[in-house]
């Protein structure tokens, strides 16, 4: 998206008063301005086109500054205010610190009311806006320090052109037309002219066209030269001192950049009296907004097309930016970085991990049938006949020649009912009978009077619940009746 609302807080006396204006990068114009008067009617005013929102927090509201700091600032910004206590016009629990570079023990640190950054972008946020980015107005202006594209190319057209300059100098040629100029002054009569015109005429046609080449050289890099510092007087930049301070007038007061990381606002009032401060320093000032005729000495003007467009185009390409989105964008993107990897190994064991469970259900398969191939194959030439589930088919027909009707009670009769009944001497077997339905076994037998009915069926308790049925007199011994139910 190429177009962008800018917010700039607190511009005049009123304080409820808020400056707008929205700007396209792609043309670099702006495409309306005008104030507000709180944060609400940014709704209204951003309602049709949710542009993007940048902050320019207000330079008369903080503090730029540069400080040499002993200890580790990164954790807690908020110990070095004791050293900053004397300038500060109000108790130090009030403000906070963000640190904008560091250098060893060198910070250039902002200081600004507590929580009132936070604030401003917390009632966007609510109100359904987005906030890019938020940065000091003042950190908007040029500064040569930042090394552009353009600044660079042009730095080496002036580096190219002094070399050449210095090749000239240190020539023959040039040394030779010297000798020259002073021959001619010294001719005392024409004999003597006319060897010395004789032997320039020699030096100059022995390098003529070096001569011819350095000029062209010359000549190329001049041209270079004005076309770069044409382009950049465009964009409200001169590159005829690298620590140029830059100033410029918004309503009522100026902005001014003396550094990467340093500026300050002041009143038209202030005007002179600051230049001053720069002149004695033999620095260089460039106003991109008109100046007074008193300043003109000091200052040099390179006017710009609009001052709103300078500040979109420096806060959009700045490195400074206080939102809470782009830091959690960039942590987002710096917390996944690392695995990106983790993540494409996941899913390379996953497939790989499909691809075997696959190998491995399709073998089962092919051994399972096999296997019911090879019970066809037996059940075929024990009974004659072909069945597609030939375990089902004898199982079947165990069930209906067991003498208890079922292949289970079967089982449960050889290993675990016969033992017990055929070890004890003192019953005798009359019946058995068993219910597949309830798994029931009903066991008729006779004993003597005396016989413990209890102790033989506990010996049944393991895989039985067992029951005495019933108990009659059968000759001169006791008929008994016993079921026992199957638990497990």
């Amino acid at each position: 998206m190429s177009e962008y609302l800018f917010i700039r807080p607190n511009i005049s006396q009123n304080e409820n008063s808020l400056l707008w204006f929205t700007f396209d990068s792609d043309s670099k114009c702006i495409l309306g301005n005008g104030t507000i008067k709180s944060l609400d009617d940014v709704v209204e005013l951003n309602a049709s086109s949710k542009r993007p929102i940048v902050v320019l927090y207000p330079t008369d509201k903080i503090i730029l500054k540069n400080i040499i700091f002993p200890g580790k600032l990164k954790k807690n910004p908020n110990m070095c205010l004791y050293m900053l206590e004397d300038e500060l016009a109000t108790d130090i629990e009030n403000v906070a610190v963000k640190i904008l570079s560091k250098k060893g023990n060198s910070y250039d640190i902002m200081v600004y009311t507590k929580n009132e950054i936070e604030n401003i972008e917390n009632k966007l946020t609510s109100l359904g806006e987005v906030v890019i980015s938020i940065i000091p107005d003042v950190l908007c202006l040029p500064c040569h320090e930042q090394k552009s594209k353009n600044n660079f190319e042009n730095s080496q057209l002036v580096t190219q052109y002094k070399k050449i300059r210095e090749q000239i100098v240190n020539s023959d040629l040039y040394k030779k037309l010297l000798k020259k100029d002073q021959k001619e002054k010294n001719v005392e009569s024409e004999s003597t002219s006319v060897d010395n015109n004789a032997k320039v005429q020699e030096a100059t046609n022995e390098s003529q066209i070096t001569s011819e080449a350095l000029e062209e050289q010359v000549s190329q890099a001049q041209t270079q030269k004005k076309d770069f510092n044409k382009q950049d007087s465009g964009n409200g930049v001169s590159d005829t001192n690298e620590k140029a301070t830059y100033m410029l007038q918004i309503n009522n007061t100026w902005l001014v950049r003396n550094g990467l990381y340093q500026g300050f606002a002041i009143n038209e009032i202030w005007l002179e009296t600051i230049t001053d401060s720069f002149k004695e320093q033999e620095q260089q000032v460039v106003s991109l907004s008109s100046i007074p005729s008193s300043l003109s000495e000091i200052c040099q003007e390179n006017l710009c097309d609009s001052p709103y467009a300078v500040l979109a185009d420096g806060a959009l390409n700045s490195p400074v930016n206080f939102s809470q989105y782009k830091q959690k964008t960039e942590i987002n993107v710096e917390f996944m970085r690392p695995w990106y990897k983790v993540i494409a190994l996941f899913v390379v064991a996953i497939i790989l991990g499909v691809v075997n469970l696959n190998y491995k259900i399709k073998s089962v398969s092919n051994e399972t049938q096999a296997f019911k191939v090879q019970q066809r194959n037996l059940f075929k030439q024990i009974t004659g006949r072909t069945e597609n589930d030939p375990v089902f088919q004898l199982k079947q027909l165990i069930s209906d020649n067991s003498p208890i009707g079922t292949y289970e009670g079967f089982v449960d009769l050889n290993k675990r009912l016969s033992p017990i009944i055929l070890q004890n001497k003192d019953i005798e077997l009359v019946s058995m009978q068993y219910e597949h339905s309830k798994k029931i076994f009903t066991i008729h037998f006779l004993a003597g009077i005396n016989f413990d009915v209890k102790k033989f069926t506990s010996k049944y308790k393991q895989d039985f619940s067992a029951e005495v049925i019933n108990s009659k007199p059968s000759r001169d011994k006791l008929l008994y009746t016993v079921q026992l139910r199957r638990i497990k």
